[in-house]
């Protein structure tokens, strides 16, 4: 009732008082938000799903609040499906985490990228820096910004 019909909880509440059922808020809340593993699994199976689905992804953000807290929800989507990831902030970051699935970041510095930051004038003074660590294999944020 409270996702497919869009009920909030009082009414849930309510409902269940009408045909004989008594209920505490708490009991409805803790139905609500306890004991959703198998939930989270699925949405990042079916996010997965939808990334390696379409050659391409829409996305985009609204402002919404977590606990009293801004925070942003991301919706990411095409045709075939659309997921919701709720992340404090909308930066770059939180863009390529989202279109991630939340998989840890890895970056490539090979010779494709080492010659597309030669073609950026400020960037050319660290390309000699960048070109010493220059590796086809990914690495993890920690190696990479070491």
């Amino acid at each position: 009732m409270y996702d497919g019909m869009n009920t909030s909880e009082p009414k849930i509440i309510e409902f269940l008082a009408n045909v004989g059922i008594p209920i505490s808020a708490r009991a409805v809340s803790n139905l609500l938000i306890k004991d959703q593993e198998i939930f989270h699994a699925e949405k990042e199976a079916v996010c997965e799903a939808g990334l390696r689905s379409s050659p391409w992804q829409h996305i985009n953000d609204t402002q919404t609040r977590v606990n009293g807290q801004n925070q942003h929800c991301h919706a990411i989507c095409n045709p075939v499906y659309t997921a919701y990831h709720t992340l404090p902030n909308k930066n770059r970051l939180a863009v390529l985490d989202v279109l991630r699935n939340g998989r840890e970041r890895s970056f490539r510095l090979n010779q494709e990228a080492m010659a597309y930051l030669e073609t950026d004038k400020l960037l050319q003074d660290n390309c000699s820096i960048l070109r010493s660590g220059c590796s086809e294999q990914d690495q993890d944020e920690a190696t990479f910004l070491t």
